[in-house]
């Protein structure tokens, strides 16, 4: 003679296994579909507060490492998301050519002086080609999908790690964070 809570048991748990398949199924569609979406604007907006912050913050000298270290890595995303087709071109590269010229000569400079205190031209210059490339990161962004940003991401920390070890080729200038915890400008 069977039971019936142990056939009811049975049942319930086929019926709890079936429910977290289905919830597993959901899940994992509720992934792919934030996946392609595009960034929302509440996230992009944050972004913008964060590079504009940083970028106050280096011409004002306060929390310079930190800054640098922000816009630097805006400016290798920038990079990344470039090559990938999204606020690419010529105009756009050259953007962001400038604006890691820019940091890079500011590592040099605070090296050299032991100071992230700039010159009135020299804070002229930066904001011009950081704000330049803010522009260009946040047009980016507007168009990137979380999927597309997760991807950049990756691409930029492996190349610049593989940068940090000497084999990002001849005249390149590591910038930024994303990839370990240097003290910021590398040569490879």
């Amino acid at each position: 003679m069977t039971r019936p809570h142990r056939t009811m048991g049975r049942h319930h748990m086929r019926s709890r296994r079936h429910k977290r398949q289905w919830v597993a199924d959901c899940n994992a569609m509720s992934r792919v579909l934030i996946g392609v979406s595009r960034i929302d604007a509440a996230d992009v907006q944050r972004q913008h507060i964060a590079m504009q912050t940083a970028l106050n913050g280096l011409l004002s000298g306060h929390d310079g490492l930190d800054c640098w270290r922000s816009l630097a890595d805006a400016s290798n995303m920038a990079e990344t998301l470039a090559g990938m087709g999204l606020g690419s071109g010529d105009d756009a590269r050259q953007v962001i050519t400038d604006a890691q010229e820019a940091l890079a000569y500011v590592m040099q400079e605070r090296k050299a002086r032991n100071t992230w205190a700039l010159r009135a031209d020299e804070r002229d210059e930066l904001r011009e080609r950081l704000q330049w490339l803010i522009s260009v990161h946040l047009e980016q962004l507007r168009a990137c999908s979380y999927a597309e940003f997760e991807r950049a991401y990756r691409a930029t920390e492996q190349r610049v790690q593989q940068a940090r070890a000497g084999n990002g080729g001849r005249d390149v200038v590591v910038v930024g964070e994303i990839a370990g915890n240097g003290t910021g400008e590398h040569h490879a």
